[in-house]
Parts: C-alpha cells; sequence; structure tokens
C-alpha cells in the first residue's frame, strides 16, 4: 500500500529540511517490501493484519489483485509545488477487488487520509505545507473539508482493516522510516462499497415523496380527464386540482404580473439569485483536488474575480427587496381601503415558505447519502446530512442561527431565518411609518448609525476579516448571520418601500442632470463595494481600520445606492436598465428562485463530490461549471415547485377561501380582510432566494 508514497516522500524530504534522516532514497522495491513485512509484526495478529500479509506475499509474485490494489492506491502527481496536494486514486477500481486467498477474501476499501507534517521528523516540512495551503489553516480537532481534506491521500486496503488498525500501521512505518509525512485515519472516510442500509426515517421519507408523486399523477389525470370538462362558470379550485402539473406549469411560465407590480424587482432577484449560484459554484473548488491548487490562494487576490469575492452583497439585494415590499404592498393596499389581519399576515408566511423548506430539510437528513458515491462523498455526509439529522428542527423555526449557527441544517437556510424574524417584526415598523414617516425614518436612520458603530467596534475590537472568502466562525457569528446586523439592510429597504409607493403615486420629476447624478452615484458607489472587496483581500497586511470601515458601512452604501436605482426605475428613469431587468422572462425565473435557493447547494456539493480525479482550476471553467449547476439547479426547481410549492398557493385559497391574487390586486376593496397578507406573501415567498455564503 505504501509503496506508491515513495515519490511523494522523495519529494518532501528533499524539500524539508537537511536535518531529516529519511531512508526512502536508499531503498529499493524489494525492500520496501521488507520493511512493510517489518512493520506487520509489530502489529498484533487480526484479520487486518492477516489480510496486509497476504498483499505483501502477493506483491512478491507480482499477483493481479495486489498489484489492482496497489494500482488503485493514489501516485503523487507532477505538479505538487503547485498545489496538485489532493491525490485520488482509483476508487471504482479499489471498490471492484474481491480475491479469494488461502482461507481469506480480500476485499478493496477506498479510504482517504489526511496528512501533514510528523510531530517529530517533520519540522522542516511545515513551511513547505503552509505554503502550499495558502489561507487555508489545519484544525487539529476536527475534520473540516475546506481545511483538512486540501492535504488528503487516497489508499486502496484490505476490507478487514479499520481506520484504527490502518492508523497504528500508519504510526509504525513513520516512526521506522523517519518519515516527515504523517497520515490520519478515520473510518467516516472509508468505504467498503457495503449497500447502504435505508434508516426508518429514510423509508418514511421515499414513502412520504412517492405520495406526494402520486398526488401529481392523479392530480393532473383529474385535470385532463375531468376538469377540463367542466363548465367554466362552475369551477372551483379542489385538492387534486392543486397538484395538477398541466395546471400548475401553465402559471408557472405565464410571464404576466399582476397590475401595478415592480417588475424590475424581478430581474434584480433572478440576477441575483444566478450571483450566489455562481459564487457557490466557485466556492466548491475549495472542496475537490484541482493540478494547479496553488491558483485558489491566489486567485482571489486579482480584481478581475472580485465580482466573485463579492458576491455576498447579493444577500443585502435581497434582504432589501423584502424590506421594500413589505412596506409597499401595504401601503398599496390601505390606500385601496382593505383591512389588514396580523394573524394572517403571519400564517400565510408560515403556510408559503415552510412546506417546501421542509421537504428539502427531510431529504437532506435521510436520501441525500443515498444520491451518490466517491472518494470526496463524506463530504455530503459530514457537512449535509449530519447537521441535518440533529438540528433539523432549528430551521423549521427560523431560528438556527441563535441555537446552532456552527451546524445549521439546509446551511443556506440562514437567510431564511433572518428574513423571517425581520418580516414578523416588521409590523412595529409599517404601522408608524405610515403614520408618522418623518419620525420613523428618522428612527430608522438613527438605528442604522448605531448600528454601523456597533459593526465597527466588533471588527476593531475583534479583528475581523471582511468577506465570506477570509470569513471564520468569529465573523459569521457577530456579524454575518446575526439579525440584529443584517436588519439594517431590511430597515433601509422599508423606508425605500415607503418612497416607491409615494412617488408612485406622487411620481418625481427630476431633470437630466439630477438623474445622471443619481445613476453616477449609485452605480458607483456598487462598483466600489465590488471591487473594495478584492482590494480587502489583496491587502499584504491585515489593517484593522480599513477592515473595520469596509464592514460598517459597504452593506449600507449597498443598500442605499440599490434603492435608488429602484426608485429611478419605478419613475420611469431606468432606460436601459429598467427594461432588460423587467424582461419577461424574469417573470418565470422568479417563480422558481426559492425553490432555486433551497435545492442548488445539494446539487453543487452532489455534483463535487461524485468526482474522481483532479481538475485545472480556470475562471473560464468555472463559468461553464456554473452554467451546468444553475441550469441543472433550475430543472430540479420545476419539480420542486409543481409538488411542494405550487399547489400550497391552491390549498390556501380553499381553506381561506379567498380569491386568485390576480383579482384581489384589481378588485382589492372586494374581497376578505386577509388579502393584505396574502398579497404580501404572494409577493415576498420568491423574495428569500438567497444562500449561505
Amino acid at each position: 500500500m505504501f509503496i506508491s508514497l515513495v515519490p511523494l516522500l522523495l519529494i518532501f524530504s528533499h524539500f524539508a529540511a537537511s536535518q531529516s534522516q529519511f531512508l526512502v532514497p536508499d531503498l529499493n522495491y524489494l525492500q520496501i517490501i521488507q520493511i512493510l513485512q517489518s512493520v506487520l509484526e509489530q502489529l498484533p495478529n487480526n484479520e487486518c493484519t492477516n489480510h496486509f500479509s497476504n498483499f505483501v506475499q502477493a506483491l512478491r509474485t507480482g499477483e493481479t489483485w495486489a498489484l489492482t490494489m496497489l494500482d488503485a492506491t493514489a501516485k503523487p502527481q507532477a505538479g505538487i509545488l503547485l498545489g496538485n496536494i489532493m491525490h485520488v486514486g482509483n476508487y471504482d477500481e479499489c471498490l471492484e477487488i474481491d480475491q479469494k486467498v488461502k482461507t481469506n477474501r480480500i476485499q478493496g476499501k477506498y479510504c482517504t487520509a489526511f496528512f501533514g507534517a510528523h510531530p517529530k521528523y517533520g519540522a522542516g516540512l511545515s513551511k513547505l505545507l503552509d505554503e502550499l495551503m495558502g489561507d487555508f489553516t489545519r484544525n487539529e480537532d476536527e475534520y473540516q473539508l475546506t481545511e483538512d481534506a486540501r492535504l488528503s491521500y487516497g489508499f486502496c486496503v484490505p476490507k478487514a482493516c479499520t481506520g484504527a488498525n490502518l492508523q497504528n500501521l500508519a504510526d509504525v512505518l513513520e516512526n521506522m522510516t523517519m518519515s516527515p509525512l504523517h497520515f490520519t485515519f478515520d473510518d467516516k472516510f472509508c468505504d467498503g462499497g457495503d449497500p447502504r442500509e435505508f434508516s426508518s426515517w429514510a423509508i418514511f421519507a421515499i414513502v412520504v415523496f412517492s405520495l406526494f408523486a402520486l398526488l401529481l399523477v392523479f392530480g393532473t389525470m383529474y385535470d385532463v380527464m375531468v376538469y377540463k370538462k367542466i363548465s367554466d362558470y362552475k369551477k372551483e379550485p379542489n385538492l387534486l386540482m392543486a397538484f395538477s402539473v398541466l395546471a400548475n406549469g401553465k402559471k408557472m411560465l405565464s410571464v404576466s404580473t399582476a397590475e401595478g407590480s415592480l417588475n424590475c424587482l424581478n430581474g434584480l432577484r433572478v440576477i441575483s439569485m444566478m450571483w450566489i449560484v455562481l459564487a457557490h459554484s466557485f466556492q466548491t473548488s475549495f472542496f475537490v483536488p484541482h493540478v494547479n491548487g496553488k491558483e485558489l490562494m491566489t486567485w482571489k487576490d486579482r480584481t478581475e474575480n472580485s465580482f466573485i469575492a463579492g458576491s455576498s452583497m447579493a444577500v443585502d439585494t435581497f434582504f432589501t427587496i423584502s424590506g421594500l415590499l413589505v412596506v409597499y404592498l401595504y401601503m398599496k393596499s390601505q390606500a385601496k381601503g382593505a383591512k389588514f389581519s396580523l394573524p394572517m399576515f403571519y400564517i400565510h408566511r408560515i403556510l408559503r415558505l415552510t412546506p417546501s423548506l421542509a421537504m428539502v430539510v427531510l431529504f437532506s437528513a435521510t436520501l441525500l447519502k443515498h444520491m451518490g458515491r466517491g472518494p470526496f462523498w463524506p463530504i455530503v455526509d459530514e457537512m449535509f446530512q449530519k447537521p441535518c439529522e440533529e438540528n433539523w428542527w432549528s430551521t423549521l423555526i427560523y431560528l438556527q442561527i441563535f441555537i446552532n449557527p456552527d451546524n445549521q441544517c439546509v446551511g443556506q437556510a440562514w437567510y431564511l431565518a433572518v428574513d423571517t424574524q425581520m418580516y414578523f417584526l416588521s409590523p412595529l415598523i409599517f404601522f408608524p411609518l405610515v403614520k408618522w414617516p418623518k419620525q420613523t425614518i428618522g428612527a430608522i436612520m438613527t438605528y442604522v448609525v448605531v448600528n454601523c458603530s456597533y459593526v465597527f467596534g466588533i471588527t476593531w475590537v475583534k479583528h475581523l476579516g471582511t468577506t465570506f472568502l477570509n470569513q471564520d466562525a468569529t465573523q459569521y457569528n457577530y456579524l454575518y448571520s446575526p439579525t440584529h446586523v443584517r436588519g439594517t439592510v431590511y430597515l433601509i429597504g422599508m423606508v425605500c418601500g415607503y418612497l416607491v409607493h409615494k412617488t408612485r403615486t406622487n411620481p418625481l420629476k427630476l431633470t437630466k442632470t439630477k438623474v445622471t447624478t443619481l445613476w453616477l452615484f449609485s452605480l458607483v458607489t456598487l462598483a466600489a463595494v465590488v471591487l473594495g472587496h478584492s482590494s480587502m483581500i489583496s491587502a499584504p497586511e491585515y489593517n484593522v481600520l480599513d477592515s473595520s470601515f469596509f464592514n460598517s458601512l459597504t452593506r449600507v452604501g449597498w443598500a442605499i445606492a440599490l434603492s435608488v436605482i429602484i426608485i429611478l426605475c419605478v419613475n420611469g428613469y431606468g432606460g436601459l436598465v429598467d427594461s432588460f431587468l423587467s424582461n419577461t422572462i424574469f417573470n418565470v425565473l422568479i417563480r422558481l428562485n426559492y425553490s432555486i435557493y433551497l435545492l442548488h447547494l445539494n446539487v453543487l456539493i452532489s455534483v463535487a463530490a461524485q468526482g474522481r480525479a483532479p481538475t485545472y482550476f480556470a475562471n473560464l471553467l468555472g463559468f461553464h461549471q456554473f452554467w451546468g449547476d444553475y441550469m441543472f439547479s433550475l430543472g430540479a426547481s420545476v419539480l420542486w415547485t409543481l409538488a411542494f410549492e405550487s399547489p400550497v398557493i391552491t390549498i390556501e385559497r380553499i381553506i381561506f377561501n379567498t380569491k386568485s391574487s390576480s383579482k384581489a390586486t384589481t378588485d382589492i376593496k372586494n374581497t376578505n380582510g386577509d388579502v393584505v397578507a396574502i398579497q404580501i406573501v404572494n409577493n415576498l415567498k420568491n423574495d428569500t432566494n438567497l444562500a449561505k455564503s
């Protein structure tokens, strides 16, 4: 097994330190076999050592199965000093090994081991590994795939060996040869190819998803065979029609929008979601091997890549629009004389968002692990499935950012938690905003200033970083996810919603000079925020003052600039920008945005985790991968929307006896008192479309 390591050990021993007494350069093939035999003699006699003894003997005689096991174990490739340090081996070849040797049946098992500098012999190697790792820091307490997996090696070993057996073998071999490398084995990163048993919860999930599939089939058949033959004036929504793929598909693909809609917002939301998928697509590159892995360390320092580094600003786009719509729709409905029901305002929010989220949680906690296999599949188990097995409930009550922020189920739903909390608190703002606008806006601006000061102080005291690319747990918990911090942008959006409604009823009249000035201010601010991410990352030394100003001002500046653009667009000063953002294609894509938000990370990580070999990292290939990721997520979101989101809309109308959203918009005075809440949720359910970045 360890014979294939010889080239790697030769390289590292050469570059490590002159005091190394490593012996491998003076050894030949037979001597290495003899060393392995000597190692086995020092280990306890068990099934693992017996199988390894069979392996060593078979190597002496050149038996095919032993050579296959050796062949399936990773070999150091060219470009180690350029970051080609994740050595994979051949996962599938290893699992095909099944050989009868005397009384033993030897099967292959693929194990990923993490390596680092040996605590006793690898002092000189540490510096080299630090250079290869770049900004990645080692974590000795747990296997973080963004850290430890950067230094990994794939071994094909006898299936009878446990992680503890392999660790003992590695420790003895390292001490015997004075190797500068130390390997760490763990059972959870080994795969013997055994069929994965379905837990009782997994079986329950299969039953649930099967029932929904049957409902879609029966609903569509009922639509085609029965409902279409009913006279139009007798047609009423019913439970079977709620699941008609044909009916819901037509609504989903419709390019029409309700009267008075702010169509430019659709374009902003769809593009922002694409921006997030793009960033996460690049981010998955940190989990898989590249032949030029060191490129990842310098890539983010380049100005042209600041668009990716600054993608977290899309979060603030969604917060701004969410706050805007809550106030705008409330004021619009009040202007038409509709009543407002606070209980229904909350109930409709939960009914619209939770079913789709709950099904993603159920899938992630039970079935995700069965969706594939491969050398990197532990990524799925460790980062996606286990958190949902343990903490599914905190996500469903939208409190995961407080209860278990470091181990969240459906990690991107942190945004949904913050947005929902702000939504529940929003009546405390939009009631006084309508009655006492000047005083309320003044209070909001005061809070914004105080919060900026708080962010500045936290960054200064704790020396926090600036972007999600250099973000640690401290920054995430103090600045990135807390509701009281991110809610600042939401509040700015609420002020924007108030101004949008006022200017829709009393349009702005601006000179060309003012319009040009406002556009320049907005575009320059947005560009400065994005480009600023690159300058902060590539700075030669950390500057706490720069970081403090950056963290405290960028999100607020982004929200204000975005609000100005929205106000210009809805008042007829948007020009080509408004025409593009209001394109009818976005009216269709916006209906899928929520499902894309829920599903895209599962899609990205599942594709990455089934990789088998190193790839080449480059921007062109990254954008090529993004379009595949986005379209795959889009396709999955169509099914998810038809199964779990669209039916809820019809069921709501049945339960609460409400009219369609289009009718409610044109004749809002004649609907019941719950229509305001329904209208707000109808427009907001697609705003919560952002992933953790």
